[in-house]
């Protein structure tokens, strides 16, 4: 009879269990957007202000980091129980441009050089709340794989004599690690509004290029350049046995830049 009892109450035990963690699992889909800083700002070679006069020269280094811009985004998630969960997020990151120039006052001339970067990311995370009713504090970690292009331009001006050059960068993927802190306020049993402080660390570097746009003082010559002049390959190493056929591409070494940031998010939560 002992048994029998003993047998009853571990049953029971175990069917409030499973149904406490039925009821707990949930789908949620969020929207967000946001802004991102840069970190793990990097120098690129030649890439400085510089200004000529008659009291000489000034000289001011530029540090580019492309991970800093607007972020948009949607993910995907649910909670496993009131305490876990996974998500799967997919986002734009709109690259703020940096801009370096060269101003010489004595001689009439100015050149400008600008760039930015854009990178589409699609983010697993592992996610850790603290099953608080109303306002939800959270962690998350994961990774990303990033599909990124970066865009330049550069224009010159020697004495009212213009050059004009616009380029691509894209090809191949990278991968960074994620992690955040966040909080969820419920607004009611279906709608929450989020809060959300991320990091991304990636570095991503193209495997092709090519240039859009050359003008000289408004005239086309990118339909009198050849192919190895106007479109490049970035290789991991170059040799002299490379074939340098004006009808292929350039080869050049490939080149890290970086995508590091930490942001913030806010945005809304609709659970299911």
């Amino acid at each position: 009879m002992k048994s029998y009892y003993f047998k009853t109450l571990v049953v029971f035990l175990l069917a409030v269990l499973i149904t406490d963690t039925v009821k707990a699992q949930s789908l949620y889909v969020r929207l967000n957007t946001g802004y991102a800083f840069a970190t793990g700002a990097h120098e690129m070679e030649d890439f400085t202000n510089v200004t000529y006069n008659s009291q000489g020269a000034s000289e001011e280094q530029i540090k580019v980091s492309f991970g800093q811009g607007l972020n948009f985004g949607a993910i995907v998630g649910y909670k496993f129980n009131d305490n876990m969960g996974a998500e799967l997020g997919v986002s734009m990151m709109k690259g703020s441009k940096f801009t370096s120039k060269i101003d010489d006052l004595e001689d009439d001339y100015t050149a400008e050089t600008s760039l930015s970067g854009d990178m589409i990311k699609i983010n697993p995370s592992f996610v850790l709340f603290s099953g608080m009713d109303g306002v939800n504090p959270y962690a998350k970690f994961g990774f990303a794989v990033g599909i990124g292009k970066i865009k330049g331009e550069y224009n010159e001006n020697d004495d009212n004599d213009i050059i004009n050059f616009k380029m691509e960068m894209d090809g191949g993927s990278a991968i960074g690690i994620t992690a955040g802190l966040g909080v969820i306020i419920d607004i009611n049993d279906k709608m929450s509004f989020f809060t959300e402080l991320n990091t991304l660390n990636m570095s991503y570097a193209p495997t092709k290029g090519r240039l859009t746009e050359v003008t000289y003082n408004g005239q086309n010559l990118l339909d009198f350049m050849s192919t190895s002049e106007k479109e490049f390959e970035f290789v991991d190493k170059l040799s002299s046995s490379d074939d340098e056929s004006d009808s292929k591409p350039g080869k050049q070494l490939k080149t890290y830049y970086p995508f590091s940031n930490i942001g913030i998010n806010l945005g809304m939560q609709i659970s299911f």
